[in-house]
Formats: C-alpha cells, structure tokens, sequence
C-alpha cells in the first residue's frame, strides 16, 4: 500500500469533480480512488468507468420502483469489493510499467552504446580502450546497465503513472461563437519542462566538449554533433506542449513560441500530413501538418501545425479543418463548371 502511494505524484486528493450527489456511490468511488495508482488523470479513468457504471446500475433499479438510496447501495454491492477493482488496476499498471521499463531502457542503453563505440577511448576511457574486448566487458556491461535502468525507469514511470491521452471537450461559446480549442494538459507541459532540462543538459554539454570543455571534451566530435543536435531537437521540441489552436466558425488562430498566427478559415485549401522523416527531425514533438490555405489577393500560403495525441481536440481539429479543405475545393469545382 505504501509503494502505491509514491506513483500519485502530484495530486493525492480524490478528484471533486467525480462526485456525483449520492452518499452510497460517492463513498465507493473515494475508497476505490485511496486504493489506485497514477496521478489523477490515471486514476480518473478507472474512477469514471466505474461512477458510470454505478450510475446506470442505479438507474436501472430506480426504473424498476426501488428508491434512490435502496438502489445506490444495491448498485454498490453488485459492483464487488473495492480491492478486487483497485488491484486489477494496479497490476495492470505495474505490468505496463515493466514492459515499459525494457522497451524505452534497452532502447536507450542499446543507441547510447552504438553511438559510443564511435569514440571508444570517451566510452571506456583511454586506458581501458587499450584493452581487449573481453577485458572491457565488465565495463561496458555496467554502462549499459545504468543506461537502461536510469533512462527506462523515467520513460516508464511518466508513460505509466502520469501521461494520460487528452479527452476531447466540448466546442466553447465566446464573443466569436462556437470555438473549437486545441491545447496540451498540465502533465504535458510537466514533461515538456523535465525534456527541457535533461535534453537541454546533455545538448550543452555535448556543445561544450566541441570547445574543449566539460567530461564531453574527450568525446570524438561526431559523437558530440549528433548528440547536441539530437539533445537540442528534443528540448526545443517539448515546446509544442504551450501551443494553441482556436477555431471559430470565420478563423483559425495559431499561438505558438513562433508568434500568433490568423488563418482565413474560408481560404483553407488543404491539410496534409508531412511524412514521417518531418515529423522526426522537425523541431515539436507529434505529427506535423502543412496547412495550405490562401488570402483575399488569391495567394497561397502554406503554415506548419504540429498535433499530437496529449492535445484536447486534436483529432476534432484535424477532422474539421479536412472537411474545410473539402469543401473549398468541392465550391471551386461547381464554381470552375
């Protein structure tokens, strides 16, 4: 119980916004919710399927004549024991956590490994790289450990216990009408900032040991030009978690490091996806789109959005902004006939 608890990081507290009015249902879900682990938006998706459940068993009764609180209380117990639930989620959860941990650790330590035998003496040290092979197993093997454990444990905990994938909502009303926002979670931009500082580390110490400078310096110089710019690619690329995109029924607004950006939505000519080699050396994490649209004078121009799965929306806006693309070119055909 006490291990659990360590993988709540950053909110403890049940969710408010779960509760549903009835004693019986809300007391289950609270015990339930002490029970799971994963920071709050991990634990919400059990804590919903099941408030849903209970909701629609109580309703059910409540049809068949029973009252309200007769009927939450008979939903509850239906529903079993509150551990039986709260264990099928943690070991589904620690059994995505080991999984995980080998497939981002081994990974890691296995690119880490390759790329340093392109410069053994920084690897091992020049007086081990003397050595035979055999005799600098021991070494290598250590490295490779420590690699796999420190790197996989970080990418498994995150993608485990914190990332959840963004739930659409609902188009908001404002002065401009309806407006479809686009925008990444807290969590996103929790690990947005924790690539920010690790990448950004290893970029600049990477850029130092070019100079001469640093625990890098004896690194061959190839080494330390692919990893600054890999480091620097991924660090500027976390950014994307502080872009937004609003849609309303006349425009599409981009906000983003770069600067806004105001798109005629009538001029929208197409959306195409970049292929993939783009979207892994561009600077954002996620797919990237060119969004081809043109101005008042007739000119085209083409803009780059970057949308990934931690985004609310993200799929509504793609969806949207195709059929905006289909039907300018449909009026241009009835237009041309």
């Amino acid at each position: 119980m006490n291990f659990h608890r360590l993988t709540r990081f950053p909110k403890h507290t049940f969710p408010g916004d779960l509760a549903t009015g009835n004693a019986a249902i809300d007391q289950y879900l609270r015990d339930l919710d002490a029970r799971l682990v994963g920071s709050q938006g991990v634990r919400k998706i059990t804590l919903e399927e099941t408030r849903d459940h209970l909701l629609e068993s109580t309703d059910h009764m409540v049809a068949a004549g029973q009252p309200i609180e007769k009927a939450a209380e008979q939903a509850v117990v239906n529903f079993g024991d509150v551990e039986v639930h709260a264990k099928s989620q943690r070991q589904e959860r620690y059994k995505l956590f080991v999984t995980m941990f080998f497939r981002f650790g081994l990974t890691f330590a296995t690119l880490m490994f390759l790329m340093s035998l392109m410069s053994t003496a920084s690897f091992l040290g020049e007086e081990k790289a003397e050595r035979s092979l055999l005799e600098n197993l021991p070494t290598m093997a250590t490295i490779f450990i420590f690699n796999a454990t420190f790197f996989g444990f970080f990418m498994s905990y995150w993608y485990t216990f914190a990332f959840t994938q963004a739930k659409p909502e609902p188009v908001k009303l404002s002065t401009k009408g309806e407006v479809l926002e686009v925008y990444s979670q807290k969590g996103s931009k929790y690990a947005a900032i924790f690539l920010l500082i690790v990448m950004g580390g290893i970029s600049l110490s990477c850029l130092a040991g070019l100079f001469g400078w640093g625990y890098m310096a004896p690194t061959g110089t190839a080494l330390n030009v692919i990893l600054f710019l890999l480091g620097a690619q991924l660090a500027i690329g976390g950014c994307v978690a502080w872009d937004r995109y609003e849609l309303t029924q006349d425009t599409l607004t981009i906000r983003s490091f770069t600067g806004n950006h105001t798109v005629p939505r009538a001029g929208i000519v197409d959306l195409k996806e970049k292929p993939f080699w783009c979207s892994f050396v561009g600077l954002g994490i996620g797919k990237h789109y060119a969004l081809i649209w043109r101005d008042d004078a007739g000119q085209q121009h083409s803009i780059n959005l970057v949308l990934n799965g931690e985004m609310h929306n993200s799929d509504s806006l793609i969806a949207t902004l195709k059929a905006t693309a289909n039907d300018s070119v449909s009026v241009a055909d009835g237009n041309s006939n």
